[in-house]
């Protein structure tokens, strides 16, 4: 039985405070440790997820597939038009009809979910997340990237541990 069935009594602020600067101050060593159970559990649940598809059409989910195999390189919708044998205006509304976004903005929405993905899993320096996602002038990239989700990819990166 609960002593309290309020929940304010189980108010750990002061206990998960001292956890936090008690993990500050673990060897590296323990903390790769950690992140590599984290990995281990995380892998049991991706071992059985799927693509969501957002799209009906084929032609549309492979300009999709193909935005995913190619994150780090420059996007031309030209390019992803021909692929889907449609005009580039015709794939551009389709696109848009289908994923509620423009191709650009989807693209930008992807590569931005992957350095947030990059910073947590990694220790990569922002310098070269940005070139591994197409950006040569990182300073642009970082601009974006806050753009994207409010905090810097350096406050992004500090705020997991």
């Amino acid at each position: 039985k609960i002593p309290e069935s309020n929940p304010q009594a189980y108010d750990n602020h002061k206990t998960l405070i001292a956890n936090y600067q008690k993990n500050l101050r673990r060897p590296f060593c323990d903390k790769v440790e950690s992140m590599g159970i984290m990995f281990i559990l995380l892998s049991r649940f991706l071992n059985q997820a799927k693509i969501k598809n957002l799209a009906e059409d084929d032609r549309i989910r492979q300009a999709i597939s193909y935005m995913r195999k190619h994150i780090g390189e420059n996007l031309y919708i030209e390019k992803l038009a021909d692929n889907a044998c449609m005009s580039k205006v015709h794939f551009f509304r389709m696109f848009k009809e289908q994923t509620g976004e423009t191709p650009n903005a989807y693209f930008i929405k992807k590569r931005m979910e992957k350095a947030e993905l990059l910073l947590i899993t990694t220790e990569m320096p922002i310098k070269t997340i940005a070139v591994n996602l197409g950006y040569e002038d990182h300073s642009y990239f970082i601009r974006l990237f806050k753009k994207y989700s409010g905090i810097t990819p350096q406050q992004y990166r500090e705020r997991r541990i």
